[in-house]
């Protein structure tokens, strides 16, 4: 516990890093789109603005700039944009993106330790990597051995293990056919450049890669060869994994990219925990739509990816990639992917937003494989300690969107034994569901969920509110649209009265006519105090019923089971019902007392033809005379005669009967009981 408190006191320290740098003072990306909304720029002076974001932050307008030391994730969005806008930008606009889009140049290149990239680099200038060449000595800088090593691990795990596709090759640029990784000085981790289209019928597009020069002052991760080798393996697999779903569509909806290559960070590099930088832009805007990617919140979204390959098996991120191939509608690929696991986007959203709760402080060890590890935990909209409390709304700026959650903390239940009542209403014409999670102590909890009708609106009761430290309730939007979602809840404690009973059947239910039967009730104390109650047991048809016991000590929460010995009468037709009824009487307070019935069902008791309720040699002797003598038939119906149960009345009954009784042989084989 102490170094997971003292892991998430250091990445405490790395959100405020990224948090400073995704601040509206230095986020020059977020500044661009603004003016650009307002107006105060063009398209094209927004893209060629972006993209200098990445190759020449110097020279952006000093509105725009970026401030000292800040480092930004993956430029691969800004590239895509500029890519796919190139064709509509004026000629002199065309020439200075043309610029910045072509391939870097560099003067030395390596191949990589399996031959699936080739690693361009400088030794000398703006983009130099460090020279050192120790470990391995082979003429080569280290670093670049390092990105070359992590690219072929990288292309190992999605091929090999995930078999994924093949980026598109680009023939001879670069130098050969090799997938090209350039090692460049800029203020983001890399970026994957699309650069034509390629050769299938779908939206794939031909790329190459650009990876930072050292990762020297980016932010911490667990790497245990340290920060900077963490950062290169993430981004060796993060970009690259742009490079793959290039092979997929390029036209696929961005901030699913960034998703799928976070997540894919964790499948391929699991030790170092970049990503995790980036969860609190996640889970302290719960709010937000999943496909949001305003302040990096598609990053941190990488726990949907998680979630998936968690809970239903890592190869259907692959088949929404492929349900992609012709589809650009994210959601519509997830859905039908899920489809084919017996789920859908709304049930499988709705249990995702459960399982955020449970992360960090609050992890349970049965969701995420590393929730412990997780620095975040799901912000709360509030938490109430006084009860009860009337149609409270969620505050307007934290309301939820499509595909967006709140949570809401109820606590401070005191010394109160009873029940909790819930209500929620969702606003009509979006899908709902309100999760609730009862929590124990040692973060055990219990998932409920609150049944809403047509209208969205429902209750939910939580007995025995004295178990539970508190809880959450967990109003989701199941629908994939809608912005700042308004809904209702209520919540109150019902405490127990002194003294109260509650008494539940426990069956069995089903009697011979003429039968014997014990039958049992459970009694509970629902009061706040121990009690003795008194048991009075009766029935609709007059049976014999006898109390095994009548009085009983029952603790607080406690209960018993009440046992009674039933006789049921003669002649009864199987179908035939009679309700047993069963009372415990509070001693202290006759007023207060608990009733519950017992259905008990007349069923047929093969072989006992004269209906006195056993199997004996009587009943032989009584189907003889019916068969050959003209006697009556078996009571009270014909087929109670049919003891070796062929559906036929004759003297094979009566032998099955006197084998049965003297010799040893088979009871009636249909009986009920």
């Amino acid at each position: 516990m102490k170094s997971n408190i003292f892991k998430i006191f250091i990445f405490s320290a790395a959100i405020l890093f990224v948090a400073a740098s995704l601040s509206a003072k230095s986020s020059p990306v977020d500044k661009i789109e603004t003016a650009y909304a307002e107006n105060r720029i063009s398209l094209g002076e927004k893209i060629i603005y972006k993209v200098m974001t990445v190759h020449a932050p110097e020279r952006l307008p000093e509105e725009f700039r970026l401030e000292p030391d800040v480092k930004l994730k993956s430029a691969t969005e800004i590239m895509i944009e500029a890519r796919l806008n190139l064709e509509r930008l004026s000629g002199p606009e065309q020439e200075i993106l043309n610029n910045y889009l072509g391939r870097p140049n560099m003067v030395f290149s390596a191949l990589s330790p399996d031959g699936y990239f080739r690693i361009h680099y400088n030794i000398e200038g703006a983009h130099a990597v460090d020279s050192s060449d120790v470990d391995p000595f082979n003429g080569i800088p280290d670093y670049v051995d390092c990105v070359a090593h992590y690219s072929d691990s990288s292309y190992r795990c999605m091929h090999g293990n995930l078999a994924y596709l093949y980026p598109p090759s680009d023939g001879s640029e670069g130098g050969d056919s090799l997938y090209d990784i350039y090692l460049m000085e800029m203020p983001y981790y890399g970026y994957t450049q699309p650069e034509s289209p390629g050769p299938e019928a779908w939206d794939d597009w031909i790329s190459y890669m650009v990876v930072h020069r050292n990762f020297i002052d980016f932010p911490p991760n667990d790497d245990p060869e340290g920060l900077e080798k963490g950062a290169a393996k993430v981004t060796c697999a993060h970009e690259y994994f742009h490079a793959t779903q290039m092979a997929y569509n390029l036209l696929s909806e961005v901030w699913y990219m960034e998703v799928s290559s976070c997540w894919m960070e964790e499948i391929c590099y699991p030790q170092v925990n970049d990503n995790y930088n980036y969860l609190w832009c996640f889970f302290d805007y719960p709010q937000l739509p999943l496909n949001d990617s305003s302040y990096y919140h598609d990053y941190g979204a990488f726990v949907w990816n998680r979630f998936l390959d968690h809970n239903f098996d890592t190869t259907l991120i692959k088949s929404i990639w492929e349900n992609l191939i012709y589809n650009d509608d994210v959601y519509t690929a997830i859905n039908t992917a899920l489809l084919g696991y017996g789920s859908n986007l709304y049930d499988a959203f709705g249990e995702f937003a459960a399982w955020n709760w449970c992360t960090s402080i609050y992890d349970d060890g049965n969701h995420y494989e590393q929730g412990w590890d997780y620095p975040e935990t799901v912000d709360l909209i509030g938490t109430i300690s006084f009860y009860p409390v009337s149609n409270m709304h969620p505050p307007s700026a934290m309301r939820p969107h499509g595909l967006g959650a709140n949570y809401i903390k109820f606590a401070e239940f005191g010394d109160v034994i009873g029940e909790f009542l819930i209500h929620f209403d969702g606003q009509d014409g979006y899908h709902w569901s309100a999760n609730v999670i009862l929590a124990e102590p040692d973060n055990n909890y219990t998932f409920m969920e609150i049944p809403l009708n047509e209208a969205y609106a429902g209750s939910l009761i939580v007995s025995e509110i004295e178990n539970y430290d508190y809880i959450i309730l967990n109003p989701v939007v199941r629908s994939w649209y809608g912005e700042g979602l308004d809904y209702v809840y209520s919540a109150q404690l019902l405490p127990w009265p002194d003294y109260a009973a509650d008494v539940r059947d426990a069956g069995p239910y089903d009697i011979y006519s003429m039968g014997p039967r014990t039958v049992n009730f459970w009694v509970y104390n629902r009061g706040s105090n121990q009690d003795i109650y008194h048991m009075t047991i009766s029935d609709e048809m007059g049976w014999d019923c006898q109390l095994h016991d009548t009085l009983f000590t029952i603790p607080v929460k406690d209960s018993v089971m009440v046992a009674a010995d039933i006789l049921s009468g003669p002649d009864l037709l199987p179908g035939t019902v009679n309700n047993i009824i069963l009372t415990a009487t509070s001693h202290k307070d006759s007023v207060a007392f608990g009733v519950d019935s017992l259905p008990m069902y007349i069923v047929r008791f093969n072989g006992d033809s004269n209906n006195d309720g056993t199997i004996n040699v009587s009943d032989a002797v009584w189907i003889i005379n019916f068969t050959f003598v003209g006697g009556e038939p078996p009571r009270p119906e014909l087929y109670q005669g049919d003891a070796n149960c062929d559906d036929n009345i004759n003297v094979s009954d009566a032998v099955f009967i006197i084998n049965f009784v003297f010799v040893g042989g088979q009871p009636p084989p249909c009986l009920a009981y």
